[in-house]
C-alpha cells in the first residue's frame, strides 16, 4: 500500500514493472532514480529490510546461519541509511556500485561469521 499511496499503477507500467494488463512482470527492470526512491522508501516502510536479510541468509544456508547473530552484525556493519543507499541502487541496476559492493561484503562476513 505504501508504494501505492506515492505512485499510480501507469507510473509502474511506464517502469516497466506492471505490464499491459497491470500484472506484475516476471523479471523486473532496473528503475528511474526517482522510482527507485519511492520503492525503497515503501518496502522499508512495510519491512524491516536486515531481518528479511537475515531470512534470507538462514534459508540460502539450511539453517547454517544464525539469523540474530547476523541480523545483529549487518547492523552494525551498515548504517539504515547505507542500506537504503544500497537498496536504491539495486533498484537502478547499479550492481556494482560502491554502496552494493559494501552491503554485499557486509552479508558474506556477517553470514561467514554468524554460522551456529
Amino acid at each position: 500500500a505504501a508504494l501505492m499511496d506515492t505512485t499510480s499503477p501507469e507510473e509502474l507500467q511506464d517502469a516497466g514493472v506492471l505490464d499491459a494488463s497491470y500484472a506484475v512482470v516476471a523479471e523486473q527492470p532496473p528503475l528511474p532514480r526517482e522510482l527507485a526512491e519511492v520503492w525503497a522508501s515503501a518496502q522499508f516502510e512495510c519491512t524491516d529490510f536486515v531481518t528479511e536479510s537475515a531470512r534470507a541468509q538462514v534459508s540460502i544456508s539450511h539453517g547454517r546461519v544464525d539469523g540474530k547473530a547476523y541480523a545483529v552484525c549487518l547492523r552494525d556493519a551498515l548504517t539504515d541509511e547505507e542500506i537504503r543507499v544500497a537498496v536504491v541502487e539495486s533498484l537502478i541496476g547499479t550492481f556494482d556500485g560502491v554502496a552494493v559492493d559494501r552491503f554485499s561484503r557486509a552479508q558474506g562476513e556477517c553470514a561467514r561469521n554468524s554460522h551456529h
